[in-house]
């Protein structure tokens, strides 16, 4: 994990995979991953972490679609201030207005889907957000630098409004 993160980290300042740095702790990284699996799943009497439970399907599709949704939220949360900063001169108290109105959404959303899910299937809901949250990412994805405050914070309010929909459930 260590080897990882520093190459995270790291990547973009040795210019990737053109660094023999980066190359090797890849290649430490990929390595420690293989055999942390074999161990898990063979090796281990005891395993810390039982990977046999992926063979779910419930399990395996909750945690993909958390991570895809946990993985839209925290990138926009990053790179929608850095964007509203670095590009269109924004202060960071702006940049944090921008985001803010997503928080509320999902702060307000959050209460009625619970209710909600108590008397009907929380599948309904969770698609709805799925749907809800790509919307808001295709959205984002045709900023330009012509793009004013509503223009940054509305595809926030639907990602709030989504990410609402999709945690209870």
């Amino acid at each position: 994990m260590g080897a990882l993160q520093i190459v995270v980290d790291k990547g973009q300042r040795e210019d990737w995979f053109h660094s023999d740095f980066i190359l090797v702790l890849s290649a430490v990284a990929a390595l420690a991953l293989l055999l942390f699996v074999i161990v898990e799943l063979f090796v281990a009497e005891h395993p810390v972490v039982d990977l046999r439970a992926f063979k779910n399907l419930s399990f395996s599709t909750g945690n993909v679609v958390m991570f895809v949704a946990f993985f839209n939220l925290l990138g926009s949360i990053v790179l929608l201030p850095l964007y509203a900063q670095l590009l269109l001169g924004y202060t960071a108290t702006l940049a944090g207005l921008v985001l803010s109105p997503g928080g509320v959404a999902t702060l307000i959303v959050m209460p009625i889907v619970g209710k909600f899910i108590g008397r009907h299937n929380p599948k309904y809901p969770l698609f709805l957000g799925i749907a809800v949250c790509a919307l808001s990412t295709w959205t984002m994805s045709n900023f330009s630098l012509a793009a004013d405050f509503n223009a940054l914070a509305w595809p926030r309010i639907y990602l709030g409004i989504g990410m609402g929909l999709l945690f209870i459930p």
